[in-house]
């Protein structure tokens, strides 16, 4: 199997990015990531950069 590193440009800010940006969960608080204008900000998901 591999591994795959999640976006942290593009993740919804209702997800929580963990573990090396390798785990996702969702939570029912806003993470502060910083403002980029490939952030999902509607649906709640992310890329991966490899």
């Amino acid at each position: 199997s591999n591994q795959l590193t999640l976006d942290l440009n593009t993740v919804n800010k209702w997800l929580l990015l963990s573990e090396n940006n390798r785990v996702i969960t969702n939570t029912d608080t806003e993470q502060l990531y910083p403002d980029h204008q490939d952030r999902f900000d509607v649906y709640p998901q992310v890329l991966c950069r490899e």
